[in-house]
């Protein structure tokens, strides 16, 4: 990981992208390194005002930092660029599962749930629709939902280092019904 946040580093001094300083925000956050994350997306936003992935980043940075009102915030700005992606593209799997993520970060299930659903139904079969589906489902206390749904995503290696660091997570990850789920799911594999 050291080796990409130089290279990250490395390519901003030629070239400022919004992407490349979500990309080292996420690095620094996965590190615990919150508010150089926050800084980070900061930067993203002020190169990228219209970048949905930036401002919900902001909102995780800010959130895995027990900062709710601020990660609120910042997920409301996404939810808003989201929603203007999301009448262009309706049926995108992976649109509709980050908006249903952005929606339960506001506290809005109402919106959220269904249209994780609706995420899951077009895409069953990938492993960020499930993973994001799962984290939204566990926001929106429905564990039952969420424990499947991360385990067969991490079973077939998606976000392990995210899912390990992720503090929102933590008491899904000490929940042995999820154990057996990620054991189970593993064994499948094999």
């Amino acid at each position: 990981m050291e080796a990409a946040r130089t290279d990250l580093e490395q390519s901003l001094k030629y070239e400022e992208t919004s992407r490349a300083y979500s990309a080292l925000g996420s690095l620094l956050l996965f590190d615990g390194k919150y508010d150089d994350a926050a800084a980070q997306y900061k930067q993203a936003i002020a190169l990228d005002k219209n970048s949905y992935v930036a401002w919900a980043n902001l909102g995780d940075a800010y959130g895995w930092n027990g900062k709710q009102e601020q990660a609120a915030e910042a997920f409301g700005k996404a939810v808003e660029l989201e929603e203007v992606e999301h009448a262009k593209r309706p049926r995108d799997p992976e649109l509709l599962v980050t908006l249903a993520f952005a929606y339960a970060q506001i506290g809005n299930g109402a919106k959220s749930a269904p249209l994780a659903r609706q995420a899951l139904a077009r895409d069953e079969s990938n492993p960020k629709v499930e993973y994001i589906a799962g984290e939204t489902y566990e926001a929106l206390h429905q564990r039952e939902q969420a424990i499947p749904l991360i385990a067969k995503a991490l079973a077939r290696g998606y976000r392990a280092r995210e899912f390990e660091r992720n503090p929102r997570l933590a008491a899904l990850r000490a929940d042995p019904a999820f154990t057996a789920a990620l054991n189970s799911e593993k064994a499948k594999k094999k």
